[in-house]
């Protein structure tokens, strides 16, 4: 059922994915580094 979930956040976290260039320090100290790896695991997501 974590399949489905992950398609619905997938569209949020698609957004900070998809925008690396520009500046979001302030998401990635909010996570504490826990953005990036959501970042990676829905990239290996979408390119599937």
């Amino acid at each position: 059922m974590q399949k489905k979930q992950d398609q619905q956040t997938v569209p949020a976290a698609d957004r900070r994915s998809r925008g690396p260039t520009e500046p979001d320090p302030n998401r990635e100290q909010r996570t504490g580094g826990e953005s990036r790896k959501i970042g990676k695991s829905i990239q290996q997501e979408d390119r599937k």
